[in-house]
């Protein structure tokens, strides 16, 4: 046999580079969708322990709310929070709200600032507490015998927020909430008073 010089073509050229390329390129695929399977898995893990806060957030103010709700409404449990308490429940709501600002949506914060807006006034003065935009007249009818004069000063002399107002954007914060933990808001909210 003599000497045989082999000569290679620009096409065996190429079909030696694709034979040397594609596993590298199935490789490099494999390690993106296995990096993108663990961030999607990493996120997943980040949002159920997110959803799992905001329950206890929830679970932390919901009562608060509600209180303060049937204060304003003049249902439920209201003649056992006294009027110093209905002032009380929304301190620690706040608390609880702007601790947990970073966990909660935009939009729930922006409802939850709403219907503390609509029930109390605040900037009443240097060192004074909230006021309560209660209907001063229907507030004193409703309590009766058992109104207290110090309550007097944690009325807001402003206008009142009405019970409409309240029923409708309390049903709003509730569904705010919901929405932060992925459930759907029952019709319950619905009710009329």
């Amino acid at each position: 046999m003599g000497n045989q010089t082999t000569v290679w073509t620009s096409l065996e050229i190429a079909k030696f580079i694709v034979s040397l390329a594609t596993p590298v390129i199935a490789g490099i695929i494999a390690l993106m969708v296995s990096n993108f399977g663990l961030h999607l898995e990493r996120q997943k893990v980040i949002n159920q322990e997110l959803i799992k806060k905001r329950i206890v957030i929830y679970d932390e103010v919901g009562p608060k709310l509600n209180d303060i709700y049937c204060a304003f409404m003049f249902v439920g449990q209201w003649k056992n929070i006294k009027l110093n308490d209905v002032l009380q429940r929304k301190r620690e709501a706040d608390k609880i709200i702007y601790v947990y600002r970073p966990l909660v949506s935009e939009n729930l914060f922006n409802v939850y600032n709403s219907f503390v807006n609509l029930a109390f006034e605040h900037y009443t003065g240097y060192g004074e507490d909230a006021k309560l935009k209660f209907d001063q007249k229907r507030v004193k009818e409703e309590w009766g015998n058992n109104w207290q004069s110090e309550w007097d000063k944690l009325i807001s002399n402003g206008p009142p927020a009405s019970r409409a107002d309240i029923k409708t954007y309390y049903a709003d914060l509730i569904k705010a909430f919901a929405n932060d933990i992925g459930a759907e808001p029952l019709a319950l909210l619905r009710y009329t008073i």
